[in-house]
């Protein structure tokens, strides 16, 4: 019986999946700025354009 208890006990194998990336999210967070920061830079002068006229119609409220 104790070598049946041995062979059987070889055959049992535990899968332990990895931790996950503690620091994922922090990672997805970076991407997005720098890809937020991108699309400002490409697009600045539509933006800036924009900002220009909604200060201006704020001037003229005021």
């Amino acid at each position: 019986s104790e070598a049946n208890a041995i062979r059987e006990n070889s055959n049992i194998q535990i899968k332990e999946s990895p931790a996950p990336d503690p620091n994922r999210w922090r990672y997805a967070f970076y991407v997005s700025l720098l890809f937020v920061a991108v699309l400002l830079y490409l697009k600045r002068v539509p933006i800036l354009n924009w900002i220009k006229k909604i200060l201006a119609g704020l001037r003229r409220i005021f």
